[in-house]
């Protein structure tokens, strides 16, 4: 399943920012994406539930060309952060190029993290933006992390680094093109075929359902053949996290709210093992219904593949048997 997340110049300047191109193969990556949260992000990447880990690719007001400078943008992007801890500007090596670099400290006790701050400086000629600046980090305090290599070294946040394509030198109103697979190197291949990146058109078949199998019987409910989309609707996730939620409610294994020790000790296993579900649900929950109000229609990428990794969570039984099978059907795309 492809799973390409795409930032076009256009859309970029639709938003109100500097046109730039952002390619991130996430095909074999546990990271769920969104596209334009606020004025200052292209993209935002997170990981799955139970635990920090994200990555995210912001505009810059201005150039960026010393630490100095580095440190001043962290400070004004975090400037309600009352625990940031600011160390050295430093440099890192990313697809060969030496970009500035800041580690940096958010957070206190579970929330504590390890940030790294990376600018990406535009070419010297043609820029169409004055930089780029990447975050990226994971759970991490001053004790245990010591430069943003280690954070780099992480195997999902170096997976992006190593593959994702940037160009802050191109024209507001070109198309995107992408090749497949993504490969640098691609442009000198004349077999292959490019062509605007259309997710509706890329996944009209796969989202449609095979009729024809399901002519022969009409009285008969047809199987769920659909292919999942690589970017499902807030309002699809939205009605299928009401159904994984009254699932729990109809087993009794669904909590109103944080259970005190005491009380978590008198459940039974299966309702503590439920709890462990029901966090996992409840920290992608607050962003769906967001999103579901305020942009249904428009796509999350990668909440499906993170759905599906809390299957891990629930062991199989007589009790759990409805659950699963929720959990492996995903939310309902046709």
């Amino acid at each position: 399943m492809d799973r390409t997340l795409v930032v076009a110049p256009a859309d970029a300047v639709a938003h109100g920012l500097p046109p730039v191109q952002i390619v991130v193969d996430l095909s074999d990556l546990p990271m769920m994406a969104r596209t334009f949260i606020n004025a200052r992000t292209y993209a935002a990447l997170v990981g799955p539930p139970g635990g920090i880990l994200f990555f995210r690719f912001l505009s810059v007001p201005r150039a960026i060309d010393t630490g100095d400078k580095l440190k001043s943008l962290i400070r004004e992007i975090y400037t309600e952060e009352k625990n940031l801890i600011l160390r050295t500007p430093d440099s890192l090596d990313v697809q060969g190029e030496e970009c500035q670099s800041l580690l940096f400290f958010t957070g206190t006790s579970m929330a504590a993290c390890a940030n790294c701050a990376l600018i990406v400086e535009p070419p010297r000629n043609g820029a169409s933006a004055p930089g780029l600046l990447l975050v990226f980090g994971h759970s991490g305090t001053p004790e245990q992390v010591e430069d943003c290599l280690q954070i780099a070294s992480h195997p999902t946040l170096g997976a992006i680094l190593e593959t994702m394509k940037l160009d802050l030198a191109v024209d507001p109103n070109a198309p995107v093109e992408l090749t497949e697979p993504l490969d640098a190197n691609s442009e000198d291949d004349d077999d292959d075929d490019e062509e605007e990146f259309d997710e509706d058109d890329e996944h009209e078949d796969e989202d449609a359902c095979d009729e024809d199998e399901n002519d022969e019987d009409d009285d008969v409910a047809p199987q769920r053949e659909c292919v999942m989309p690589q970017g499902v609707s807030s309002k699809v996730l939205f009605n299928y996290m009401e159904e994984l939620r009254d699932t729990l409610k109809r087993m009794n294994c669904w909590s109103e709210g944080t259970p005190s020790s005491e009380e978590y000790m008198a459940w039974t296993p299966l309702h503590q093992q439920m709890w462990s579900l029901q966090a996992g649900l409840q920290s992608m929950d607050g962003m769906i219904r967001s999103m579901a109000a305020r942009t249904p229609d428009e796509p999350i990428y990668g909440i499906v593949e993170a759905l599906g990794n809390l299957k891990q969570l629930v062991a199989s039984s007589s009790e759990t048997e409805d659950l699963l099978k929720l959990l492996e059907r995903g939310p309902k795309v046709c």
